[in-house]
């Protein structure tokens, strides 16, 4: 994997040389296929479709989107279940 990040770069896609109109052309290239051509769809055929046309710098935009996804839905719950105490020793 060689990638150079650049840090001071405008957007996240700028920061791993990802050109945004071709990523999103090639993500729905791929979806569409994966849904109209692919027999019997599973998570590792799509991983599959996007291994193969999916560069490096591509690939990591997506991992990371998706741990950030991931921490943005932990920071939402915590702030729910602190919402939650709050409220409980509240209403005693």
């Amino acid at each position: 994997m060689s990638i150079t990040f650049n840090h001071e770069a405008n957007s996240f896609h700028e920061s791993l040389g990802v050109n945004r109109e071709e990523f999103a052309k090639k993500i729905a290239d791929t979806i569409r296929e994966f849904f109209n051509e692919t027999k019997h769809p599973t998570c590792s055929k799509l991983s599959e479709l996007l291994y193969e046309r999916m560069n490096d710098a591509e690939l990591l935009l997506l991992a990371s989107n998706e741990v950030l996804r991931k921490l943005d839905e932990m920071e939402d719950d915590v702030a729910m279940m602190e919402k939650m105490f709050k409220n409980l020793f509240n209403a005693n």
